[in-house]
């Protein structure tokens, strides 16, 4: 077991549950490790009849980001008399309501030449899903996030056998973790050739078959192109490489730049197809306005709302507050 820090942040009342729809991070071990948690729902103490406690707790994360954001409202009724007056009657069965999602941290692995020159650049939130074999030849799947201080290394662009190659390499756990993405320029393209996982079992792999020895898996023949060799690729929406039928490579709010990096900056961006069909911000959920009626009447105006709200978030702190003290892995 790796133990993480002491937190000592109270989640919520001892007699109710917690409750996070939102994504939120916790860094288990400094640089190292961090836990994306999103729809969570926990009750540690007083659990009464197998069920959560009616009260809740919700993050902060959860709150609406303006103060009319999620609101209560049925048959709210509003009389104004007056002798002239031209009034009028609006109904609306839904409002727009707007809620904000933390962006994930993310990770700057740049590789620098011999003269401290950037010659590769990317930033990107990673998770790594390894499939493996238990005791009982029972298949198991452990997911791995790599740590925002991973250390670089690889290899500046070369020329190789005819062909501009680099390589970027990050290895992290005292170098019982290395991920290695392997790129070439193919005319005028710079294409991702290549992605390779080394690792060690260790007691990440729960009850592994082959538990202190070590393993490659890659595939050195992916092939996907993703920008002019001039260009960074940039996808924010987020990307899944299967790389083989036991490796798959998730990443978020990613960009890269293999080739051609100029004073330390990234070239015109290459947008993914995910980003490229995006209709609203990531960051943002929104229920349109709909069904808008109105009717003129005289002397007498009627307003009736009715407003649909959001599923409440809570986080439970009051009176006597139950404290998670530590996460471990």
């Amino acid at each position: 077991m790796v133990a993480g820090q002491v937190w000592n942040q109270p989640i919520s009342n001892a007699t109710s549950s917690f409750e996070c729809n939102s994504t939120f991070y916790y860094e288990l071990i400094s640089g190292e490790t961090h836990i994306r948690f999103e729809m969570t729902r926990l009750q540690a103490f007083n659990v009464m009849n197998d069920s959560y406690s009616e009260q809740v707790d919700r993050c902060p994360q959860d709150e609406p980001t303006t103060p009319m954001a999620t609101t209560e409202m049925a048959n709210t009724t509003m009389a104004m008399t007056t002798e002239a007056m031209t009034t009028e009657a609006m109904t609306t069965e839904a409002t727009t309501m707007m809620t904000t999602t933390p962006k994930p941290v993310v990770g700057h692995y740049d590789l620098k030449d011999m003269n401290g020159t950037f010659c590769i650049m990317s930033q990107f939130n990673a998770t790594l899903r390894v499939n493996y074999t238990k005791h009982d030849n029972e298949t198991a799947l452990v997911t791995i996030m790599v740590p925002l201080m991973a250390e670089v290394s690889g290899m500046c662009p070369m020329n190789m056998s005819s062909q501009m190659m680099s390589q970027l390499k990050l290895s992290f756990k005292n170098g019982t973790r290395t991920l290695t993405a392997d790129f070439e320029e193919v005319n005028g393209t710079a294409v991702l050739t290549g992605i390779s996982f080394f690792f060690v079992y260790d007691e990440e792999f729960v009850n592994a078959s082959m538990m202190g020895q070590n393993e490659t898996i890659g595939n050195s023949m992916l092939n996907l192109a993703l920008s002019k060799a001039t260009d960074a690729y940039r996808c924010d929406s987020g990307d899944m490489v299967m790389i083989t039928s036991r490796l798959d490579l998730m990443t978020v709010d990613f960009i890269v730049q293999a080739f051609n990096v100029m004073n330390d900056t990234y070239g015109p961006e290459n947008r993914c197809a995910g980003d490229m069909t995006t209709q609203a911000p990531q960051t943002t959920e929104t229920t349109h306005m709909m069904n808008h009626t109105t009717e003129m009447t005289t002397t007498t105006t009627t307003m009736t709302t009715t407003t649909t709200t959001m599923m409440p978030t809570t986080v439970q702190c009051a009176g006597r507050d139950r404290v998670l003290t530590g996460v471990a892995l």
